[in-house]
């Protein structure tokens, strides 16, 4: 997964995400956006998993921009 060097992106974004995921089990909401992390993706498939019908989105960014020039 692409990202930048020393850089935790979205730590914020990533407990709202959880909180996101929390809200959507407690009331059967089906979407999250913009989820930006692989970690987030595991929580959402640890939903899924668990039975809830979550799905997420993302943006090409988010999965191809580096540091690297």
């Amino acid at each position: 997964m692409a990202g930048i060097s020393g850089f935790q992106a979205g730590d914020r974004r990533n407990g709202c995400t959880v909180d996101m995921i929390e809200i959507a089990k407690a009331t059967d909401a089906k979407s999250i956006s913009v989820m930006s992390a692989a970690r987030m993706a595991q929580k959402i498939k640890e939903a899924q998993q668990e039975g809830y019908d979550i799905t997420a989105e993302t943006c090409s960014h988010y999965l191809s921009l580096t540091d690297k020039v």
